[in-house]
């Protein structure tokens, strides 16, 4: 079996696989390629704090030393990048660690839940959802639910999801 010879990279801006030729010397280690080079700076930038603040949505915690940054990058210039880093600050301060935390807003902070949601960090604010599509709204232990199959039991005890 023949390999295939892995030649160019991909541009971390356009998402392309280019060819060597398409990066300078000097942007060759960042792998930008020489057309997302030439936008302008601002649009760089700003594409790049949107990812990072991404980034920190999905962390397992936020730390000290990212809630820093994001209270630096409540500063920026553009309105846009201020204002999801403000959501982003105060969803960290309130829980810092990603499991349970938008369990934890919907309970204790439903408003900047629904900007989070505004914002699209958040799907939707559908009801919490436990195993297999279990409610668990109504009863704080994801009950009634048989435990043997994960399926849940209606009111009448038929199973709703079977896993087989």
């Amino acid at each position: 079996m023949k390999r295939k010879k892995h030649r160019g990279h991909t541009c971390y801006f356009c998402g392309r696989h280019r060819p060597n030729e398409a990066f300078s010397g000097r942007g060759h280690a960042r792998h930008l390629c020489k057309e997302c080079a030439r936008r302008p700076r601002e649009e760089r930038e700003r594409r790049e704090v949107m990812e990072e603040l991404w980034g920190y949505w999905f962390q397992s915690r936020l730390s000290p030393k990212n809630l820093a940054r994001l209270q630096v990058l409540e500063a920026h210039a553009d309105a846009d990048l201020r204002a999801t880093a403000a959501l982003l600050r105060a969803a960290g301060l309130a829980h810092p660690g990603r499991r349970g935390r938008v369990r934890h807003l919907r309970r204790e902070q439903p408003d900047l839940l629904e900007r989070l949601v505004a914002l699209g960090l958040v799907e939707d604010l559908a009801p919490e959802e436990g195993p297999r599509g279990c409610s668990l709204e109504d009863e704080p232990w994801g009950e009634p639910r048989d435990l043997h199959d994960g399926g849940c039991v209606d009111e009448d005890g038929d199973l709703d999801d079977v896993p087989f």
